[in-house]
């Protein structure tokens, strides 16, 4: 064996090695992190951590709450976040949205008409986070004064109506795993909570927001909903809107993630076809 092929053998295992410690380093930190997050948010909600699932079952605000754990990878790096969701009850069917930072992916998106941000007419909150959802006046009614300024107090945070799980909850997502301190856990509880009642009774809100016209002679006229009728209607057709740009930016997503696919493994196979050329 040649001197230098022995010496890409040495750095070789000698990579592998530290690499191998670092991991097992890095598993070992971060299981003793989930098991202390998952001790703190069972304190929060009084219930009792699923290490398995690394989730908790409870109750906030007499709402049934579930936290749980998660590592999500993102190319050669993973993340940690903290799941929150509190059950409705019934399924959501007035509202769907999304609110998350206004990153520059999500600004481009709604440049080009691929994303529809609904404005609040509250500069910090509009400047801060994409808000996408729809009815546009469900989604004004939802997020008050009060729950937006809770949302800005957490910082970067994702909040979803309903959650992607199920049509029964709603969701909100934070960055990392909150082991030490339980303020930012139960500030996001608080929001939840809020967000989860404002959603129940946001129907009824819809329906008292459009008032009923009176028709006929004057003391005997008799109450018309053609307004209402009105409103659901273009409620129904803002849903739909949504519904149909969401699948589209998926089908996009898709072709982009294929085409990069595609380009990666022709370099892949460019660079080995090239290596064993130049070894005969």
């Amino acid at each position: 064996m040649s001197t230098a092929v022995l010496l890409v053998v040495v750095i070789a295992v000698g990579t592998l090695a530290v690499v191998t410690v670092t991991i097992v380093v890095v598993t070992r930190g971060r299981a003793r992190q989930r098991g202390d997050a998952l001790q703190l948010a069972g304190g929060l909600v009084g219930g009792l951590p699923d290490r398995d699932t690394a989730s908790v079952h409870g109750v906030w605000q007499d709402l049934p709450v579930l936290v749980q754990l998660v590592v999500r990878s993102n190319g050669s790096y993973s993340e940690t976040f903290t799941v929150l969701e509190a059950e409705l009850g019934s399924a959501v069917r007035a509202v769907l949205l999304r609110v998350r930072p206004a990153s520059a992916l999500e600004v481009g998106q709604v440049r080009r008409g691929d994303l529809t941000d609904v404005l609040l007419g509250d500069p910090g909150f509009d400047a801060a986070y994409v808000v996408e959802g729809a009815p546009a006046d469900a989604v004004r009614l939802l997020l008050d004064a009060e729950l937006r300024v809770a949302i800005l107090a957490l910082g970067e945070c994702d909040l979803r109506v309903p959650s992607p799980d199920s049509e029964a909850r709603v969701q909100l997502v934070l960055r990392g795993w909150h082991a030490r301190d339980p303020a930012p856990l139960s500030r996001a509880l608080d929001v939840l909570a809020r967000l989860a009642t404002r959603t129940r009774v946001l129907p009824a809100e819809l329906e008292r927001a459009v008032p009923l016209d009176q028709v006929g002679a004057p003391y005997r006229g008799a109450p018309d909903d053609a307004a209402r009728k009105a409103a659901r209607a273009t409620r129904e057709r803002e849903l739909a809107e949504l519904m149909a740009q969401r699948g589209q930016r998926a089908r996009s997503d898709r072709r982009i993630l294929i085409l990069v696919v595609g380009v990666a493994l022709g370099l892949t196979a460019a660079a080995i076809l090239g290596t064993v050329w130049a070894l005969r």
